[in-house]
């Protein structure tokens, strides 16, 4: 089904390790990338398991943006100018 919406690229991936963190099944997840046919935009889909310590960071890490404007502002700043200068390498761009 993802296939037919533009999602060509699937990987199992680990995760950036935070520092003292050594268990890659906690840190895997499914990586998808590709572009819409309809509507010509690139999107990545990270998929994690439920409970596994990427996910709880991921909700930790949006939870703060959510909660410190500032440092929202200033992340988007950042994914902006990734964005610029990382135009067709998603890799560099995460």
């Amino acid at each position: 089904m993802l296939r037919a919406h533009g999602f060509q690229q699937a990987s199992i991936r680990v995760d950036h390790l935070p520092p003292n963190e050594f268990d890659e099944q906690e840190w895997t997840q499914l990586y998808l990338a590709g572009v819409h046919p309809h509507w010509q935009f690139k999107a990545n889909i990270h998929m994690r398991k439920v409970g596994a310590k990427n996910y709880n960071y991921a909700l930790l890490f949006r939870d703060y943006l959510r909660n410190n404007g500032e440092a929202a502002i200033a992340y988007s700043k950042l994914k902006q100018i990734l964005a610029k200068h990382t135009h067709h390498d998603r890799d560099a761009y995460c």
